[in-house]
């Protein structure tokens, strides 16, 4: 009786353990077949801010900057902003050094965490200081300096525009172009941060490319600038294209922001 007690026993944990496991199996199954929409998915690169260039964000992008502090001795960080109104401050914190076995380390470096939200289109400079509170700014060991550009939220084409210059219409609308003229659409662009535009058009035989050009705003490094398409109707018909800026070195679903211009090309 003994030994089929232990048998049964054993049968019974053998059962529970297939059990178990087809059930990790089956729980495995479903998480790995799960679908992620889309429109869940951020696919904007995060922004790291850089040192002496201009950095660009948009409006409602969002950033950190982590700097190394410690309480201990008295010094904190503290930013200004060079103009109000296009970026906030949304939550500045402290974070002390922790360890497994000792929770905080008394005396030990931590960090600071500034997040930022571009709120305005606008220029704005941030300057960071080390010091301590109670001796005042003056008593600042460290500075750190960053410059940024915030273009608006859902950056549009300047114009589209035929040859001579005068407009053929809004972005919002169907851009009317004559089979005559050429015409470009500008972008802004950083060549400095690695991204830059590409287009596909919806029937490639409407129009060709002529030239595209980055041309930079100033001799500043970093300095944002415009990217310039010049297009060649070939027949008549309608075209959609759209932009997207995004780094080549990591293919195109490193996008952040999208422009679509609808065309018309007729006849003289």
């Amino acid at each position: 009786m003994k030994t089929k007690k232990t048998s049964n026993s054993f049968f019974f944990k053998l059962i529970a353990s297939f059990t178990i496991f087809m059930t990790a199996g089956i729980f495995t199954l479903v998480s790995s077949s799960k679908t992620v929409s889309a429109t869940n998915v951020d696919l904007r690169s995060p922004i790291v801010l850089k040192e002496n260039v201009v950095n660009e964000m948009r409006v409602c992008d969002e950033t950190s900057v982590t700097l190394s502090s410690n309480a201990s001795t008295g010094y904190a960080w503290d930013v200004t902003f060079s103009k109000s109104g296009i970026l906030d401050l949304v939550s500045s914190e402290y974070i002390e050094t922790q360890t497994q076995s000792d929770p905080v380390i008394v005396g030990a470096p931590g960090k600071q965490v500034f997040k930022l939200k571009a709120v305005a289109p606008g220029n704005c400079t941030l300057t960071f200081k080390y010091f301590m509170p109670y001796a005042g700014v003056e008593s600042a060991t460290e500075t750190i300096v960053y410059h940024i550009n915030v273009l608006p939220e859902n950056v549009l084409p300047e114009n589209v525009l035929p040859e001579n210059g005068s407009p053929n219409g809004e972005i919002s609308k169907i851009n009317t172009v004559k089979i005559s003229d050429t015409f470009i659409v500008k972008l802004p662009s950083n060549s400095s941060t690695g991204y830059s535009w590409s287009y596909t058009a919806s029937d490639p035989k409407i129009i060709s490319l002529i030239s595209s050009d980055y041309v930079a705003s100033s001799d500043i490094p970093g300095a944002p600038g415009t990217q310039v398409f010049t297009f060649e109707p070939t027949t008549t018909g309608n075209v959609t294209l759209t932009f997207k800026y995004y780094r080549p070195f990591e293919g195109i679903k490193s996008y952040s922001k999208t422009v679509v211009c609808d065309i018309q090309i007729v006849n003289p």
